[in-house]
């Protein structure tokens, strides 16, 4: 909750007026006439109102003071972020090859069009998906009407292990093509669309991924490098797979008998955190984002000026440029070796200037903090650029949140994408950019939430757009043999306020507080009982200064999957029975094996690693996995007349399996809690509520194979419980 604001005078005119009379007769005793129509008295109405103003100002803070202290509390104003979409294309015409940077439109009803940028190129094949399966080691599991339904599916199956594959089914129509590839889009349940990433994508921590493809006989891995930015289906995005080296065999494999091409995504290697679930399976597909590359005509100095022979109209190069006072192209450079040069698309070349995908942000001035203004706004943050060229040449500038951290030699500049200005430094926090130096940056405009599409969405080509015409000026693409369509994507994010800014920091001090809240109270708080679900509504403090605070984080560490995390202050589960002050013992819990979560090494290793950057200076901090107890149950119930004994016996079974689990067993079906005994009058009352049953004769429990003495059976508070054999007789 915020705190309340003190209100430093409360004074009004009336009072004010009132305070100033009172004092006429001490500072002024010749002063006798207090009527209205004094003009003393005027002056002293005219007065108290300025001064009220003044009050009135005192307890408003400005805008401008008010991002300062956001500042100050390490609050930095997020920017918008455009909706990402994936597409699906066709073709009858044959391969078709897109290039990245292709702007498709997206018009609804009574809306003008949305534009929307290609980030990867795809070879548009007219290669259809048409069966799916999921291989488990044991058992092929056809998962095709799932796909077909939109329905989530496990790709590789409940309970993965090594070997455990996804097979995708091909139409054998299309022709190969040994240099195209194919474009495959997996979505992924849970997961948001990544950034795209030409470079190569992050690798799990633990999972690897290995895509193969059958040649008749038998699985072949792809020789030529596979793109993979799903990160081992932990994640949405898109796999690229060299077309040319599926083959052209077709074959019938598991519970499809129709022959297909098939290729497959195979577990080679580690494990899983959590069973990956497939929400969406598309061939032919890319993600486009709603943004669109900003665009400039370039004007000669010199009449009958002639750019290098390199600005071709499509071609996209690295240059130098120098202009003059006003902006204006005195001479571009292709021929200097300098790294980090202005690169652009040359969208037009004519006698008179140059069309490019790079915007001239106004000639520097000399003066400190400098600030640039662009127009078209407003603009997206991703892969924004800025240079400076003057005499010397043009050099590239660094995009930051803030200049209070910047030296004065240091090339810094402040992009603000909403209002499309770029402020420079005042020679203390940043350089101060040369006198007559030309501002040179590359951006993309983007509407943020409002250009996110709609299910109603027409999606076509825009081949008027000046990048399309430039990129497909060489290669001519017959518009009408392109189908478009959309999946659905993730809406796009408005750039943050101030009353926003200021909600994430209230937010972020109160952190530690809600989570107290959301836990309960006892001597021992924890969020495990409360549910995952619940305690990810929670924000993620920013430092694990309680015990809680280590669970929430836990739960949510960057690429893993953690079900249930559990945190002790003074325990080392190497010395249960002894205290161990400044320990901090934190048992995490994947999702997978299904019957006995276990986390792997590499799993521990990432949540200590994310733990450590934000415990509390001196924290002895232990990540483990938890200790299982095998509880066993033997007993013998009777049975009401007329209730079939094997379908009670096999019931009370199945309860017991799923009281006893840990993942979704206790009392509460939130999973059996760390450190609960497990007591004979529970399981009793679990098998007494089976359908069938009369009353329970005998039951006697065993853990890890040692029968019970006192009946009950005691847990350690690291430890959780799984169930081992059960048998039930049925009287």
């Amino acid at each position: 909750m915020p705190l309340p604001l003190p209100d430093l005078d409360d004074r009004r005119w009336s009072d004010l007026v009132d305070e100033a009379r009172s004092l006429i007769h001490r500072n002024a005793p010749a002063w006798t006439d207090y009527n209205l129509s004094d003009p003393g008295i005027t002056v002293l109405d005219l007065l108290a109102w300025i001064a009220e103003a003044d009050i009135f100002a005192i307890d408003r803070i400005p805008h401008a003071h008010r991002a300062q202290f956001l500042a100050l509390a390490d609050i930095v104003l997020r920017r918008a972020v455009p909706a990402r979409t994936p597409l699906q294309f066709g073709t009858s015409l044959g391969r078709i090859h897109l290039a990245a940077g292709l702007v498709f439109a997206a018009a609804t009803d009574g809306g003008d069009d949305v534009v929307h940028t290609l980030s990867h190129p795809v070879d548009v094949l007219g290669c259809a998906l048409t069966a799916v399966q999921a291989w488990t080691g044991t058992d092929y599991i056809d998962r095709t009407q799932d796909w077909r339904h939109g329905s989530a599916f496990d790709a590789l199956g409940p309970d993965p292990s090594v070997g455990a594959a996804l097979l995708l089914g091909l139409d054998p129509d299309p022709a190969l093509d040994p240099a195209a590839q194919l474009s495959v889009w997996i979505g992924i349940d849970g997961t948001p669309i990544s950034p795209p990433d030409h470079s190569a994508p992050p690798m799990h921590h633990s999972a690897r991924v290995a895509w193969e493809y059958h040649d008749g006989t038998d699985w072949t891995p792809f020789i030529e490098d596979v793109f993979d930015d799903t990160r081992s289906l932990t994640r949405t995005g898109r796999v690229g797979l060299p077309f040319g080296e599926v083959g052209a065999a077709l074959v019938s494999i598991g519970a499809v008998t129709q022959p297909r091409r098939w290729v497959r995504a195979r577990l080679a290697a580690g494990r899983h955190d959590i069973a990956p679930a497939v929400t969406a399976l598309l061939v032919d597909a890319a993600p486009v984002v709603q943004s669109g590359a900003a665009f400039a005509t370039w004007i000669y100095a010199v009449d009958g000026y002639a750019p290098p022979a390199e600005f071709v109209r499509g071609a996209e190069i690295s240059f130098d440029v120098r202009t003059d006072a006003s902006g204006r192209v005195l001479a571009f450079d292709t021929t200097t070796p300098k790294p980090h040069l202005p690169y652009a698309r040359v969208l037009d070349a004519s006698a008179d200037g140059v069309a490019l995908t790079l915007l001239c942000g106004g000639v520097a001035d000399g003066a400190p903090s400098f600030v640039a203004s662009l127009p078209d706004g407003p603009f997206s943050a991703e892969h924004a650029a800025v240079w400076i060229s003057d005499e010397n040449g043009a050099t590239a500038w660094k995009i930051v949140d803030t200049l209070r951290h910047s030296g004065p030699n240091e090339r810094h500049v402040v992009f603000d994408p909403a209002a499309g200005t770029l402020t420079f430094g005042d020679g203390w926090n940043g350089r101060i950019p040369a006198a007559s130096s030309t501002v040179l940056v590359r951006a993309n405009t983007t509407a943020g939430a409002a250009g996110t599409p709609t299910r109603r969405s027409r999606w076509r080509l825009d081949v008027r757009h000046p990048v399309t015409a430039a990129i497909t000026s060489s290669a001519a693409i017959d518009v009408t043999k392109l189908r478009v369509s959309a999946a659905d994507g993730f809406s796009g994010r408005p750039a943050d306020d101030l009353d926003a800014g200021a909600g994430r920091a209230a937010d972020r001090v109160w952190a530690h507080e809600r989570l107290v809240e959301l836990g309960p109270d006892t001597s021992d708080p924890t969020l495990d009982q409360v549910g995952r679900t619940a305690a990810l509504k929670r924000r993620r403090p920013e430092r694990a200064a309680t015990t809680l605070d280590f669970e929430r984080i836990a739960l949510d560490v960057p690429g893993t999957g953690v079900v249930r995390a559990r945190a002790w202050s003074g325990l080392d589960p190497a010395q249960p029975c002894m205290s161990a002050p400044g320990t901090v013992t934190v048992v995490v819990v994947p999702g997978l094996p299904a019957a006995r979560p276990v986390p792997t090494a590499a799993l521990l290793r990432q949540v200590r690693h994310y733990l450590c950057e934000r415990r509390t200076l001196g924290t002895r901090l232990i990540v483990a996995g938890p200790a299982y107890v095998e509880v066993s149950v033997r007993a013998i119930v009777h049975a009401l007349p007329g209730a079939d004994p094997a379908r009670v016996s096999v019931a009370a079974t199945n309860r017991l399996y799923a009281f006893l689990h840990p993942q979704r067993g206790g009392p509460f079906d939130t999973g059996w809690p760390f450190g609960r005994d497990v007591y004979e009058a529970e399981l009793l009352r679990v098998l007494d509520v089976v359908d069938g049953v009369d009353h329970v004769e005998q039951l006697e429990l065993t853990a890890d194979g040692v029968t019970a003495d006192c009946g009950n059976v005691c847990i350690g508070p690291t430890a959780l419980v799984v169930s081992g054999t059960h048998e039930v007789i049925v009287r």
